[in-house]
């Protein structure tokens, strides 16, 4: 319907006869928690896990992501009905142009876009390139039939010491599909390769240390070789579409989650990386001083 490859094998002639009981099994279950009503949910604010919006999507529940900025009204794109794909924010609302600059930056032209800062033009020059197109900031990609799909922030693009670029978010999301990773932040600004710092789930870090035979409340075993290894393991899986210089090749296990109280997230819930890397400073210099896990 929304115009997308669906995989198919052998089996799938079998779908228009599992499907009635998995609907009423698992998919109605899941939208009576919503009322059983609701048919069509906006996502923004945040980059949405594609894994998430693809669940929904399959429960009936369309979970449409839209973008935007406070200096364009706010929105500039949105998935419509009959095209909507999760993994992108959609096409440019009527009247807005898009382009790609430098970076691949997406840059909009049009009437919802603010003409500048109140009294402030030195912070106006700098977001509007010379023909008077506004920069967000963010890195994208228009290939997917004219909808964007956003790869990250430009200013927070980690670029490695062998000149690799990697947009953290899609990595970070991709990690957290992982339900022993509660939180996520990738690393390695000016280091030789990626890695990686995540907070776990404290029920599935239970689990996880019963596997192994160790106390959980112990915060020794977050740093014991082959508990990081096979942390390490599952981390690389969940993020096997990624290119191989892009994932992470070692992994700090860490309890005490990220906060807008403790100054790791802002108020929007998005990581305040500058300051986790200062906190946690020594944890990264011993993600590099120790040798890699290659697993």
């Amino acid at each position: 319907r929304n115009g997308l490859a669906v995989p198919s094998s052998s089996a799938s002639w079998l779908d228009s006869f599992i499907w009635p009981m998995l609907e009423s099994r698992i998919v109605l279950p899941i939208r009576d928690v919503f009322g059983g009503r609701l048919r069509i949910a906006i996502a923004g604010g945040a980059a949405l896990n594609n894994a998430i919006g693809r669940f929904y999507n399959a429960m009936g529940v369309e979970l449409r992501q839209g973008y935007g900025l406070t200096e364009t009204s706010p929105v500039i794109s949105l998935n419509r009905e009959n095209c909507n794909n999760p993994v992108t924010v959609g096409q440019p609302i009527p009247g807005l142009q898009i382009r790609l600059g430098d970076i691949e930056e997406l840059q909009v032209k049009g009437p919802t876009v603010m003409k500048g800062y109140w009294k402030r033009p030195d912070a106006t020059a700098e977001v509007f390139t010379e023909d008077g197109w506004f920069r967000t900031g963010d890195q994208a990609d228009l290939s997917d039939a004219g909808r964007i799909r956003i790869k990250g922030r430009i200013k927070e693009i980690i670029v490695t010491s062998t000149g690799e670029k990697i947009p953290p978010t899609d990595m970070e999301l991709a990690i957290q599909t992982d339900p022993l990773f509660e939180q996520v932040m990738v690393v390695g600004e000016a280091r030789p390769f990626i890695t990686a710092l995540a907070v776990v789930n404290e029920a599935e870090w239970e689990k996880f240390a019963k596997e192994f035979n160790v106390d959980p409340s112990d915060d020794r075993m977050l740093m014991r070789r082959d508990i990081r290894m096979a942390a390490l393991k599952r981390l690389k899986k969940a993020a096997s579409r990624f290119p191989q210089y892009g994932i992470p090749r070692n992994i700090r296990l860490l309890k005490e989650h990220w906060t807008v109280d403790n100054g790791c997230l802002t108020v929007t819930m998005k990581l305040r990386r500058p300051i986790i890397r200062e906190k946690l400073r020594a944890e990264i210099d011993e993600l590099y001083t120790v040798p890699q896990n290659n697993v």
